[in-house]
């Protein structure tokens, strides 16, 4: 009894082992034949280009998400996936933006085509291959294991769906151009041809687009901010909001690449005013704004308070920032010629902000002087504390009496006397523009003409500028 135990547990050991074996048998003949395992570097400095080894399964070729294939319609022939792939390394290109750069020849080249290649490689394709066809693809190998000649070039292409990969078909699309306008410069081996059919184009198009699109918005070749404006045509306008006092002046034009992201204005006390904002018109309508909403080349307005002491706009300091695209490309190739040789682009990406400044120095008066002299009109002499009147007839203060206060002009609603000093003369500073009816109003100095009397009923005060005015009185006895 013990023995025919032993024996029952020696045959159902058996068929456990025997089951066992045939799953493990199953697994490991159903993807054994393709490794696993990710890609090996044998690694080396930038003086073992063409000698730096890249071993490459075919799981790493569908599935790696920095792995693109170069050439369209190229085919990894199955007979060369039993086991891992040698690839050589034969160039490594830095993009920067517009500049690329080759690791192996020392070349750079300044070109759009680096800047839209670059944007192409920021669309990872992680998660793309998920649906590869292992049990096809294992069928394809055993046809090719019963006959390896006549099936030498059996393609395991087709098992993974390449063609659904919109930053796969952008390489396909895009890459020739720029190996044309870029690569072959770099020294770059391969023409990476275009001929193919099997890629999509409409896919391809929509990324090669957004590429185009990121290239226009980091504008010039250089980073740069270029001034465009003609001062000499430089409007200022006036307008009141309640208690406040808003002057407008432009219009400003700038070329730059990337986004303005500030304009600070600076005034006569060599601080940022308080307040501004900007505008521009479209069509008849002015529009206010944002700086980020300022576009290159396009003509806009700066808006500020007027606050206590503001008498000019002597400097504007502009920022543009852009976001950079990097990317580093590295060309592997298998041994062989034609239809044999496989080109892969392997490649990692990034990028980076930058900013640039311009400091401009404007000089931008707001507000005019006025320099008044009351004398004798036969002797010349100067006459002191003689009173006048200044109001506006036009411009923003329209209506509005201007009284004095430490040499400088305040507005307000009723008459207020303004009188020479002991040498018969009145400055007043920090007049806004427009004209203005002068009127002599009180004169003690005795025996003089009688009053009021209009010395000018259309004095017009300029920013920027001072106006003199002779105000003489005939002594009449």
């Amino acid at each position: 009894m013990s023995k025919l135990k032993n024996l029952s547990l020696l045959i159902i050991t058996f068929i456990v082992v025997l089951l066992l074996g045939v799953t493990v048998s199953n697994a490991v003949d159903k993807k054994g034949w393709i490794p696993s395992s990710a890609y090996t570097l044998v690694t080396g400095d930038v003086n073992d280009l063409g000698k730096t080894v890249h071993y490459l399964s075919a799981e790493d070729l569908y599935y790696g998400i920095n792995l693109l294939c170069a050439e369209v319609e190229q085919e990894i022939w199955i007979a060369s996936v039993k086991g891992e792939i040698a690839y050589t390394e034969t160039d490594r290109i830095t993009i920067d933006g517009f500049t690329a750069k080759s690791e192996k020849t020392g070349k750079t080249v300044t070109a759009r085509e680096n800047a839209i290649l670059a944007s192409i490689l920021q669309n990872q394709r992680s998660g793309e291959y998920a649906t590869f066809d292992w049990d096809e693809a294992h069928e394809a190998y055993l046809e090719y294991e019963k006959d390896p000649v006549n099936n030498e070039h059996m393609n395991l292409y087709k098992y993974a769906p390449y063609t659904e990969s919109a930053v796969q078909n952008a390489v396909w699309k895009y890459l020739p151009t720029w190996n044309n306008k870029v690569g072959k410069t770099l020294g770059i081996s391969g023409e990476f041809s275009t001929s193919g059919t099997t890629y999509h184009k409409d896919v391809a198009n929509e990324l090669i687009k957004e590429g185009e699109a990121y290239a226009d918005s980091l504008g010039s070749m250089t980073f740069d901010i270029q001034d465009n404006t003609n001062y000499d045509n430089i409007n200022i306008t006036f307008t009141e909001e309640g208690e406040d006092t808003y002057v407008r002046f432009g219009p400003f034009n700038y070329t730059f690449g990337g986004n303005l992201t500030d304009i600070g204005v600076i005034g006569n006390n060599g601080e940022r005013v308080g307040y501004a904002t900007f505008g521009r018109y479209s069509g008849s309508t002015f529009e206010e704004c944002s700086v980020a909403r300022l576009k290159t080349g396009q003509d806009f307005y700066i808006i500020v308070r007027l606050d206590d002491g503001l008498t000019s706009i002597d400097r504007i300091e502009i920022t543009a920032s852009q976001t950079v695209k990097t990317a580093t490309l590295t060309f592997l190739q298998t041994s062989g010629s034609g239809d044999n040789k496989q080109h892969i682009l392997m490649y990692d990406n990034g990028e980076r902000d930058e900013e640039i400044d311009l400091d401009i120095n404007i000089d931008i008066p707001l507000v005019g002087n006025l320099n008044l002299r009351k004398t004798d009109e036969t002797t010349g002499e100067m006459l002191a504390n003689v009173g006048f009147t200044l109001q506006a007839k036009s411009g923003v203060k329209e209506g509005k009496y201007v009284s004095v206060q430490n040499g400088n002009a305040v507005y307000v609603d009723e008459p207020a006397t303004i009188v020479t000093d002991a040498n018969g003369i009145l400055n007043i500073a920090n007049l806004y523009p427009g004209t203005y009816e002068l009127i002599e109003t009180v004169n003690p100095n005795f025996g003089y003409e009688d009053l009021p009397k209009v010395i000018n009923s259309n004095l017009e005060i300029q920013a920027g500028t001072t106006v003199t005015v002779e105000a003489t009185n005939k002594k009449e006895y």
